[in-house]
């Protein structure tokens, strides 16, 4: 059981320890939460981690949940990945349980901040399908028992003009702006600049991205 993971080239700068962290809560029948401020980069940590499981062969699913606003869409947004189908004697909740049933699965839902009302969800399929783990990505916490909270702090700036290469905020910052073909090389003029644009952009990774 698998689905498709967009993962971006390169290594997750500066979330060694979040990945490390993470994945060790990762035990069937839980719920992990990966939270924090928009931007900070729960999509791209829960990504890394569902991509990892797929490579070693293990089932894994993800479903985006930024499209859906309505609590009562998510059944049936889960059961159309798993490829679940309700029919007249058992309702989707018992139809997706049914399917994660068969395998012990990771099953990753990002953005979860839309649809805080789908939780009840959460807690009967984790209640039905007790092999299965879940792992969110939320701005806030679902509010579950049991629920394990990793929150994601921003990226570490440079201290100094010596720390550019090695800081992960600078590091994030340097690697898109050579993927870009703006940057080859960094002169002390420019580690002044990246250095003052790490401190005002305050180690969000999107914002170090966009810049």
């Amino acid at each position: 059981m698998a689905s498709a993971v967009e993962r971006e080239h390169g290594p997750l700068l500066g979330r060694e320890s979040a990945l490390e962290t993470v994945t060790s809560l990762l035990e069937p029948g839980q719920l992990v939460s990966i939270v924090g401020l928009g931007g900070i980069g729960k999509t791209r940590v829960a990504r890394e981690i569902a991509a990892r499981r797929l490579a070693s062969g293990d089932a894994c699913v993800v479903l985006d949940l930024a499209p859906i606003w309505s609590r009562d869409a998510v059944p049936a947004a889960l059961a159309s990945v798993l490829g679940a189908s309700e029919d007249a004697d058992r309702d989707l909740i018992h139809a997706i349980a049914a399917i994660l049933d068969k395998r012990p699965t990771l099953v990753v839902l990002d953005n979860f901040e839309h649809v805080l009302g789908a939780r009840d969800d959460v807690r009967a399929i984790l209640r039905r399908a007790t092999t299965t783990t879940v792992l969110t990505t939320s701005r806030v916490p679902l509010g579950l028992a049991g629920e394990h909270v990793a929150e994601l702090e921003r990226l570490t700036g440079p201290a100094s003009v010596a720390d550019v290469e090695i800081a992960p905020a600078s590091a994030v910052f340097l690697r898109r702006a050579r993927d870009l073909g703006r940057l080859t090389s960094v002169d002390p003029a420019d580690a002044d600049a990246i250095v003052e644009i790490c401190h005002r952009l305050d180690g969000l990774p999107l914002a170090l991205e966009l810049a």
